[in-house]
């Protein structure tokens, strides 16, 4: 999705999809199917954190 389309044309197909909401706010109604549709990789859903100083 996207490849050179306008953000409006991308908002309008992932209404159709029902993958988003259509108001003024967006609300993600499916959100795995938009990580597919994007091929979204979240590379910090989980963080080493061990290294952080300790408070």
């Amino acid at each position: 999705m996207g490849n050179g389309r306008s953000a409006g044309n991308v908002f309008s197909q992932l209404k159709q999809k029902k993958i988003i909401g259509d108001r003024k706010e967006i609300t993600i109604l499916e959100p795995d199917k938009l990580k597919k549709e994007l091929s979204f990789a979240d590379r910090f859903f989980e963080i080493d954190t061990r290294w952080f100083p300790s408070t």
